[in-house]
């Protein structure tokens, strides 16, 4: 059950919040503008900072239960529950095929049972992800093993310029 968030900077940002608009085929639009009118609270009150990141952890902290009951098979969601929790940032050198590229992400997120978000700001490419450390790893060789962008020629190439910005392991309380 995919959920697609889209931050509009205005030229003001952070002196002014972001336009933010949230979808998914599997809410109610009410229930998405529901969010959206929370996520426009949370940044007021984060005027005058760089919040990005801030929104974007709150995002996932909202929609991670309901990925994880929406997206992951029991089999998977039971092993997620036993392990630790981590978040990763990735960065992408570029991004030539777009539209290929949001599918294996999307489609790589739903398969290892983890939380995902693709972040474009100005010339720079991230990927946050959060859930278990062990599908994370997959997630990231995946990347690099299979054809997941374009050269400059147009011929399929693998992510090998992907770099491991940061790392956080939070384990789960029990």
């Amino acid at each position: 059950s995919p959920v697609a968030v889209t931050f509009n900077l205005p030229p003001e940002y952070p002196m002014k919040i972001p336009q933010i608009s949230i979808s998914s085929p599997h809410m109610k639009r009410e229930e998405t503008q529901i969010i959206v009118s929370q996520l426009s609270d949370v940044s007021q009150n984060l005027i005058g900072e760089n919040m990005m990141m801030d929104l974007i952890m709150w995002i996932q902290e909202k929609f991670s239960d309901f990925v994880m009951k929406n997206r992951c098979d029991p089999v998977s969601t039971q092993l997620c529950d036993k392990q630790d929790s981590a978040t990763v940032l990735l960065h992408l050198d570029h991004m030539r095929s777009r539209g290929k590229y949001q599918k294996f992400i999307s489609k790589w997120t739903a398969e290892l049972c983890i939380c995902g978000c693709l972040l474009f700001l100005q010339r720079f490419i991230f990927i946050i992800l959060q859930g278990c450390p062990k599908n994370i790893k997959e997630f990231i060789h995946r990347q690099r093993t299979v054809s997941v962008d374009v050269d400059s020629r147009g011929k399929s190439c693998k992510e090998r310029m992907l770099a491991i910005i940061a790392e956080i392991d939070s384990p789960k309380e029990r």
